[in-house]
C-alpha cells in the first residue's frame, strides 16, 4: 500500500484547481461556538470548510476562518469553502413551498435537507 499524498486526497475540478475530498463541516455548530471549532479544524490540517446558509452561522464561520488563516499563517487561497442556498432562496425571486420538501409515496424532493433543519 502506497503512502496517500496531498493528490490522492483531493479531486480534481479542472487543470488547476484541485477540491479537498473531506471538508469540516460546519451543521449544528453555533454562532459562538465557531471560532474554537473552525480554528481547531483549520490547526488540525483541514483545507476544505463546508457550510450552508440555513445553518444560520456563515458569517461567524467566515470570521473564525479569517482569524485562523492569520494564526496559522494560512492565505485565503489555501483554504476551500463550500456553501450552498436553500431552495427558493429569495434572491432567487422567490421562496421555498414547504409542501415541495414532504417525502411520501407519491411525492419526492430533489432537496437532501429537511426543512426543519434551520427551525430555531
Amino acid at each position: 500500500m502506497t503512502a496517500n499524498t496531498r493528490d490522492d486526497r483531493t479531486i480534481r475540478l479542472t487543470d488547476d484547481v484541485r477540491i479537498p475530498s473531506v471538508g469540516f463541516g460546519t451543521y449544528l455548530i453555533s454562532n459562538a461556538d465557531a471560532p474554537e471549532a473552525v480554528a481547531a479544524a483549520v490547526g488540525d490540517g483541514y483545507r476544505h470548510v463546508d457550510t450552508v446558509e440555513v445553518y444560520g452561522n456563515e458569517e461567524d464561520v467566515g470570521a473564525a476562518l479569517q482569524s485562523s488563516l492569520a494564526a496559522d499563517g494560512l492565505s485565503r487561497d489555501e483554504i476551500f469553502v463550500t456553501t450552498k442556498l436553500w431552495p427558493g432562496n429569495a434572491a432567487w425571486g422567490h421562496t421555498p413551498n414547504r409542501s415541495s420538501f414532504t417525502r411520501g409515496p407519491k411525492s419526492r424532493t430533489s432537496c437532501p435537507i429537511s426543512p426543519t433543519m434551520g427551525s430555531r
